[in-house]
């Protein structure tokens, strides 16, 4: 988005209206926005066929994004080019957004190694005043809706990301900064909803065996886990929780929990602590 509106002659915010949203609560009705206007296509309803006269036309500047990304040599051994549904061209894919979705274009496709690579570049690569639009809205608290690492990171950790939950799976790409001041990109797709839509946050324990595998935390960096029930007390009290993604972003919005706990600790020195 930011090198179509440069190559506009327009300020590299001037699809924001649109861009932040996509970013920053991934919804899919500005994500079409987006790829509408910076592929200079809209959805051709009556069209069903690639032998369509237009199909070609069509095809060739929704792969726009596609050759840039290959100009830039972070494309890499990935399929980017349909929308995510619901979008603004429907609820489903019909027309020209249908056709996309044939063999042998077949739908999106994306790699973990690869998306990590694309966020090394946005964060070393790109100049200073695009990074200055760009990283507020991937900064993420480690207590947001908006990261599943988050709650595996330690307290203090500075966290860009986008994480990706539309349908029955969880992913997260993110750049980090440690306490230590250990810079670290972290990318993770995963079926993370095989242990149910209310546990979102499966990947932060995995972003926790991450750290500790790789001795990246420094040595005042205490990250345990315990089930002693000296530390917490729980009601059976049930409670709901609303999530504040949209609802075409997540499967649940609406998730209850079956009791409620309080947690206090014992803690040994003072210092900067989550949970």
């Amino acid at each position: 988005a930011i090198d179509w509106c440069k190559k506009q002659g327009q300020s590299i915010d001037c699809l924001d209206r649109y861009v932040r949203p996509m970013v920053v609560v991934s919804s899919n009705l500005d994500t079409g926005y987006v790829v509408d206007a910076i592929t200079n296509t809209t959805n051709i309803e009556d069209l069903t066929s690639t032998n369509d006269t237009r199909w070609s036309t069509w095809l060739y500047e929704r792969l726009s994004t596609e050759r840039l990304l290959k100009e830039l040599n972070v494309y890499e051994n990935q399929i980017i080019r349909s929308k995510t549904y619901p979008t603004n061209s429907g609820q489903l894919p019909i027309g020209s957004e249908s056709v996309l979705l044939r063999t042998p274009y077949s739908s999106n496709h994306l790699q973990s190694c690869c998306t990590a690579s694309f966020m090394l570049y946005l964060m070393q690569t790109r100049p200073q005043n695009e990074l200055q639009y760009m990283k507020p809205m991937l900064y993420r608290t480690l207590e947001s809706d908006h990261t599943t690492f988050g709650s595996g990171l330690p307290a203090g950790t500075i966290l860009y990301s986008k994480s990706g939950y539309a349908y029955d799976t969880v992913e997260e790409i993110a750049y980090m900064i440690l306490p230590n001041g250990k810079e670290i990109i972290l990318s993770a797709f995963s079926n993370g909803y095989q242990r149910g839509a209310s546990d979102y946050y499966i990947l932060g324990r995995f972003a926790e065996m991450v750290l500790a595998k790789f001795s990246l935390n420094s040595p005042s960096t205490i990250i345990f886990t315990t089930d002693n029930p000296d530390i917490y007390t729980c009601s059976n009290y049930s409670i709901n929780y609303t999530s504040s993604l949209p609802k075409d972003n997540i499967g649940q919005s609406l998730i209850e929990f079956n009791n409620s706990c309080i947690i206090h600790p014992t803690l040994s020195e003072r210092g900067v602590y989550t949970v």
